[in-house]
């Protein structure tokens, strides 16, 4: 588990399943991600992949993102290898709750993330993937030292790069 002053991050658990559902299926959550979905198996099978990644890779995975006052799902993070592939970078992924945006969380998980995967992986870069148009997602890693250093076609889409150095 990680823990900053307003958040905890663990691993996702079977209960987890009706919060991790409901973001699948918001459509402004998942404008720039992929289309949501109006049916469970969808998810279900997703979740089935991620808990087989983290079988592999027991660092990695899906975690859920729980408000430390309140006990309440706010969203969820990834630290994987990009498109799942163990010869590929070591990437974040992030996404908040429509009810918990401009809270400043995602740039709290963010860096708490960062330095998990900078700690615990001994990696010396990380990398991130948004849509060019994601405005809020493209200042949330700004403001973590992120920086663009291409485009890459992944996930369907022809995405910004971008890379985070190990601190000094």
């Amino acid at each position: 588990m990680l823990e900053s002053k307003r958040l905890l991050i663990r691993p996702y658990e079977d209960p987890d399943f009706s919060f991790m559902y409901s973001m699948n299926r918001d459509p402004e959550v998942m404008k720039y991600i992929r289309e949501p979905v109006t049916e469970e198996a969808p998810v279900r099978e997703r979740i089935e992949q991620m808990k087989s990644y983290r079988i592999r890779f027991p660092k990695l995975g899906t975690f859920v993102v729980v408000q430390q006052s309140t006990g309440v799902l706010v969203g969820n993070a990834v630290i994987r290898h990009a498109e799942y592939q163990p010869e590929r970078e070591i990437e974040i992924g992030y996404l908040v709750a429509k009810e918990f945006w401009g809270q400043g969380l995602a740039t709290e998980l963010v860096e708490l993330v960062c330095d998990y995967v900078f700690q615990e992986l001994k990696v010396q870069e990380v990398f991130a993937f948004t849509d060019e148009g994601n405005s809020a997602s493209n200042r949330v890693l700004e403001k973590n030292g992120f920086q663009i250093v291409g485009r890459e076609l992944i996930y369907d889409g022809d995405l910004l790069k971008w890379r985070l150095k190990r601190p000094v």
